[in-house]
């Protein structure tokens, strides 16, 4: 531009000067006939007398045909630029370079229809700068952008033009199996099931496709997918692709690991447990030979031996339910009987106070797991009981159930819910805090068809227990009705 405004002019010399982007000075950028000494200096600030006056008049400043006290000041700029004229160069609104012009080469000065010549492309100059400069920043943020994708580890791949694939960095390509170059130019379609339908829906309906977890046949390697409209123009879309191989791994492992834990921890609930009954049934041993007859001795052993014996065999009771090792025997059968058994038993009959009515409706269930339920329930609120008070127990028969409640004032640090997932507590509470008294009873209640709920509201523990009403003539259904629960409970 420069060389063809000296020669479409003859001038004598030509300077353009640049507004520098990070300083903001203008500084000659190129220039014919000025001395290679001066160009240096050259150098002028935005609040330069003349770029103050070119940027407040913006029009062209000529050598001494102009009164203005600034535009005389600006003349010493100009006599450095050995100019006859200095012509802004402008840009919306902005003064963005200073075009300086020599004397001719012969003839007159400059007319006034060249200099709006030189004013008007110097705009256009103006203009081609800005989006030269546009055009840089933007490719640098493209380069920028396509780097961090292609180091990311996460696949990405970029629909551009026509819905074709246009960028596809080198962790996707690993994923997808075959080189980036495979891809480029190719229809979305080239993507294997359902990455193409993906980036289809998110290119149709412009918006951001959520995160979903799926399997690439035929190595059916997990990955997450996630679609992001781009705002262009005409719209595109990008496709970030995640392994969840290692994930998924970890996790498998995390599960073993807290497998593991659960069985350890099991294995010490059962060692602690098994220890007094055995120090009792060593004691029996040892002492049966010499004292068979005595009165202190059979008392001991219908007192201690008999309850812990009992004792252990709840336990494994529980354990046999919890595990699904259980087949339970349904027929019609009294309820009140087995509440009177669980409640008149020693150890009950001083905690527990009980409100049942004369008579019940006949149920059909398996009477030895309800009575095992009924116990568990009973032991359970008793130990997390405030011993100063008792344990109520009532029953109340409705039309289509019966609902067997228990209640008893407890201490406010107890959460009696966690006792209804048994094997969390091996993760969670100590030895002595286990009880799976509760999670056997649901169990037990499930397979019945019942509905077991504890809550714990202003201190108080209340444990609910509904038994639907059925008679033996539901038999037929009775097996299917018994198996759902059991796959439930095990899903859960």
């Amino acid at each position: 531009f420069v060389a063809w405004v000296q020669q479409a002019c003859q001038t004598s010399r030509t300077a353009l000067l640049l507004r520098d982007a990070e300083t903001g000075r203008f500084v000659c950028r190129a220039q014919r006939g000025l001395p290679a000494a001066l160009v240096p200096h050259c150098i002028f600030a935005q609040t330069s007398p003349l770029g103050r006056w070119l940027t407040a008049s913006a029009r062209i400043l000529v050598r001494d045909q102009s009164a203005d006290p600034l535009a005389r000041d600006a003349q010493a700029e100009l006599d450095l630029l050995q100019a006859e004229a200095a012509v802004p160069v402008m840009c919306d609104g902005q003064l963005v370079g200073i075009l300086g012009i020599g004397p001719r080469l012969v003839g007159h000065g400059y007319g006034p229809a060249e200099l709006e010549a030189l004013f008007a492309l110097g705009g256009q100059i103006a203009a081609a700068l800005h989006h030269c400069r546009l055009h840089r920043a933007l490719r640098i943020q493209q380069e920028m952008t396509e780097h961090m994708l292609s180091v990311i580890p996460s696949g990405a791949v970029v629909l551009g033009e026509d819905e074709r694939i246009a960028f596809v960095n080198h962790a996707a390509a690993a994923l997808l199996g075959k080189p980036s170059a495979a891809f480029i130019g190719d229809d979305m379609r080239a993507l294997p099931s359902p990455l193409g339908d993906i980036a289809y829906a998110t290119l149709l309906h412009r918006h951001d496709q959520p995160r979903q977890e799926l399997a690439l046949l035929p190595l059916a390697r997990p990955l997450a997918v996630s679609g992001y409209a781009l705002a262009t123009s005409p719209p595109s879309a990008m496709l970030l692709i995640e392994d969840l191989s290692a994930a998924k791994r970890l996790e498998t492992e995390h599960d073993r690991r807290v497998n593991l834990e659960v069985l350890t921890n099991l294995v010490h609930y059962l060692a602690h447990e098994l220890r007094n009954p055995l120090v009792a049934l060593s004691t029996f041993s040892a002492l049966a030979p010499e004292r068979a007859n005595d009165p202190d001795f059979k008392e001991f052993c219908a007192s201690v031996l008999q309850g812990e014996i009992g004792r252990v065999n709840l336990i494994l009771e529980q354990l046999l339910v919890l595990t699904d090792k259980v087949e339970l025997s349904f027929r019609s059968m009294d309820l009140l009987p087995v509440l009177d058994r669980v409640t008149s038993t020693e150890e009950m009959s001083t905690a527990v106070v009980t409100s049942f009515p004369v008579a019940m409706p006949v149920l059909f269930a398996d009477e030895q797991r309800l009575e095992t339920a009924l116990t568990c329930i009973l032991r359970t609120a008793t130990r997390l009981s405030n011993l100063q008070t008792p344990v109520t127990m009532k029953a109340n028969v409705a039309p289509t159930d019966i609902e067997v409640r228990v209640e008893t004032p407890i201490a406010s640090a107890v959460s009696p819910e966690k006792f209804l997932n048994p094997w969390q507590q091996f993760l969670e509470l100590s030895e002595e805090d286990v009880d799976l008294g509760l999670a056997t009873a649901q169990y037990i209640v499930e397979q019945h068809e019942g509905q077991l709920s504890v809550s714990a509201e202003e201190h108080v523990l209340t444990i609910v227990c509904r038994l639907p009403l059925r008679s033996e003539a539901d038999s037929a259904g009775k097996e299917e009705g018994h198996d759902a629960p059991q796959s439930a409970r095990r899903r859960r």
